[in-house]
């Protein structure tokens, strides 16, 4: 089933295999039912797709609503599971010039720069330049930081520069610098965490319409039927 082929696509973690084996089923179930409710509806109706949809929810909210709640945690499970399992880290001690890689990506450190503060209690921000590359092409420049304030000055906020994509997530962090300008940075990879943010949504989605209340269906009173064998009069 779904866990011998997650196997197949290079997935070993067992923990991982079963919590996404289980959600990847618990989405293809509900899937499946959001298709067999649309595809009766247009084949009664002869609706299009989109309409056949909203008409799922138009004639029992609950029961679909419910189902947007169950795909939405599928898709969190396995966002979850595999930021948990599969990030990857790395720290890198770098001098202007000098790169690391982490999760596939070559994270080359240009130096740092200092800024006045740009808020009221800001005294000044230091950040770190990064150029990052994947595959030789540059992905995007990063400004991971500490920010300084005029009350707290030995009490430092740190800025963290984030790179995010319908994949993965990088997350860049500058922990500190000595005085010639070599910097500690730690940089993380999470896969699917756009995926986290688009379960939530489905989920919450999914409530609205459950607890949203059922719009009042019109009675209509049909003619009284006369009995069998009864004559009018004219």
């Amino acid at each position: 089933g779904s866990a011998a082929l997650l196997a197949a696509l290079g997935m070993r973690d067992g923990f991982a295999l079963a919590a996404v084996s289980a959600s990847t089923t618990l989405g293809y179930v509900t899937l499946r039912e959001f298709a067999i409710g649309a595809r009766g509806r247009r084949a009664a109706a002869g609706s299009s797709w989109p309409a056949a949809l909203l008409g799922l929810f138009e004639r029992d909210r609950r029961r679909y609503g419910g189902y947007l709640v169950h795909l939405g945690l599928a898709v969190m499970a396995v966002a979850v599971v595999s930021a948990t399992v599969y990030q990857s880290q790395a720290r890198g001690i770098v001098a202007p010039g000098e790169s690391f890689e982490v999760g596939g990506y070559t994270l080359a450190f240009e130096g740092l720069r200092e800024r006045a503060g740009t808020a009221n209690g800001i005294e000044t921000e230091v950040v770190a330049a990064v150029t990052v590359r994947r595959g030789g092409d540059v992905v995007t420049s990063l400004e991971p930081g500490r920010r300084f304030f005029r009350n707290f000055p030995e009490q430092p906020m740190a800025m963290v520069d984030v790179d995010t994509g319908w994949r993965e997530d990088l997350y860049v962090f500058l922990q500190g610098w000595d005085a010639d300008g070599v910097a500690e940075i730690n940089a993380f990879v999470n896969p699917l965490m756009a995926w986290l943010w688009i379960g939530a949504g489905l989920y919450v989605l999914g409530g609205i319409v459950v607890f949203a209340p059922q719009p009042a269906r019109e009675r209509v009173t049909a003619p009284a039927v006369p009995p069998s064998g009864a004559t009018t009069r004219a």
